[in-house]
């Protein structure tokens, strides 16, 4: 037996350019119609941001809003 390590499987998850809205970053349905998680990436003040999120519950005309303050969606 090896002592090295090497990886059993490899995932793919996109990567999203999006905003931050009033309500909290925006993520619409069709992002996650081949993925539970994908990668949400906008750009806040100086800087780009990025944050890993699992599929909502519920949507709001088809999006939600991720709030960065309770880490939550914003919708179910």
């Amino acid at each position: 037996m090896s002592d090295s390590i090497t990886p059993c499987d490899r995932i793919v998850i996109p990567v999203y350019a999006t905003y931050a809205a009033e309500k909290g970053i925006r993520a619409e349905k069709e992002m996650f119609e081949e993925n539970h998680y994908i990668v949400l990436r906008w750009h806040e003040g100086r800087r780009d941001r990025q944050r890993l999120v699992s599929c909502p519950k519920a949507w709001y005309n088809g999006c939600n809003f991720w709030d960065l303050g309770r880490e939550a969606w914003r919708y179910g």
